[in-house]
């Protein structure tokens, strides 16, 4: 069987799609997948992944959320109650908060060093276009730290 994938059209659709039969067909064509591979994936026929997408049927809490960890999405958004995909939890939101405070303190202290070390004269030596040069590549470096654990 082939799989028809039209990039451009899936993501003009998203804005359009608001049940959760939708989603999950959305969901299962951007991953490329057939009915028949998907139900395999959790035990079901490509007869009940099609009562899914088609014919209104809802799946149980358990493969609610086999369906939210394996498409990496929400079970609000599956349900169609959100549009967004992954919301950021509260606990992402506090570590993304402290990591800038860390960015911050370190942009601060490097700033120091460079003027005690004479590298610089004052602050005002450096750019605003600097700063967030700086910002930027620990930004990359936590995220290449995060990936690697």
């Amino acid at each position: 069987m082939h799989i028809v994938y039209n990039e451009d059209l899936l993501k003009e659709e998203v804005f359009l799609l608001s049940t959760f039969g939708e989603r999950l067909r959305l969901l299962r064509l951007e991953r490329k997948l057939t009915g028949s591979q998907l139900g395999s994936m959790f035990s079901l026929s490509k007869s009940a992944i099609s009562s899914y997408e088609v014919a209104g049927r809802f799946p149980d809490e358990e493969l609610l959320k086999g369906w939210s960890d394996f498409f990496n999405v929400s079970s609000d958004y599956l349900l169609g109650i959100s549009d967004i995909r992954n919301p950021i939890t509260p606990k992402e939101l506090i570590s993304q908060n402290n990591i800038n405070k860390d960015i911050d303190s370190f942009t601060v202290k490097l700033v120091k060093e460079l003027i005690n070390s004479k590298t610089i004269k004052g602050p005002e030596d450096i750019t605003q276009q600097m700063i967030d040069m700086l910002e930027a590549s620990l930004r990359v470096d936590i995220a290449n730290k995060k990936e690697t654990k």
